[in-house]
């Protein structure tokens, strides 16, 4: 049991959507306000890993049997509180997303699929050149002029899933080059890329890429975060 003090202190949280399914469920997830009554509270633990809060009043029992008073307006840090409805830890489930380290894996994924983008925009200018690359691009019955926007694409999504700017937008944008490059190259070589003049497998699986990318956001260390879509609704409203 842990004693909490009972000088009155308010600390920030932030409320959570019920991730379990439990309508009864209310998780709150920070630090909590402190009651100016003395009273005790027992740390007890949760898989999520997350400090969370139960605020369901008198009578409400935690699947441990844990019971709050009923002037539970509480109370003190908690680590990983294990509320109804949650799978409980002693079965060995885990969180499937370390959230501690999610953002960096998106940064990580972010950078490298920016780098794929320069790489083959640069191979277009600098080596093929762009009259080149147009060139090409008319031999297989495409208009000159789509080489030049293929290399502006190439060139603005590199850059800005490296910097991270709307980075959910960028990702999909990305996605009809490769889709035109494996309808009017790749396809008609099989699958494996180390086929002659290259297969679908590799722009395939570049397209899943950027699509993982699209659903996990921006990740860390992003310029200019995705606007989401309750940020449009509201500056329109």
């Amino acid at each position: 049991m842990v004693a909490v003090e009972a000088a009155p202190i308010t600390l920030r949280f932030a409320p959570l959507v019920d991730y379990t399914g439990n309508p009864n469920s209310r998780v709150f997830s920070g630090f909590l306000t402190i009651h100016p009554v003395i009273t005790t509270a027992t740390l007890f633990t949760h898989y999520r890993g997350e400090p969370s809060w139960d605020r369901a009043g008198e009578g409400h029992a935690f699947q441990y049997g844990i019971k709050y008073p009923r002037n539970d307006r509480i109370i003190t840090r908690f680590e990983w509180a294990h509320l109804p409805g949650d799978i409980n830890p002693a079965e060995g489930n885990r969180a499937m997303i370390d959230t501690r380290t999610a953002p960096y894996a998106t940064l990580a994924l972010r950078v490298t699929l920016g780098i794929l983008f320069l790489a083959h925009d640069g191979l277009k200018f600098f080596v093929f050149t762009p009259a080149g690359t147009a060139k090409y691009f008319a031999s297989l019955g495409l208009p000159p002029a789509l080489a030049y926007a293929t290399m502006l694409v190439e060139f603005m999504a590199g850059v800005s899933l490296i910097l991270g700017i709307w980075t959910r937008f960028t990702a999909l944008v990305g996605i009809p080059t490769l889709l035109g490059a494996i309808v009017t190259v790749h396809a008609a070589n099989g699958f494996f890329f180390n086929n002659p003049n290259g297969g679908w497998e590799f722009p395939a699986f570049w397209i899943v890429a950027l699509v993982v990318q699209a659903l996990l956001g921006d990740g860390a260390l992003a310029l200019m975060p995705t606007p989401t879509f309750a940020k449009w609704t509201t500056a329109e409203a």
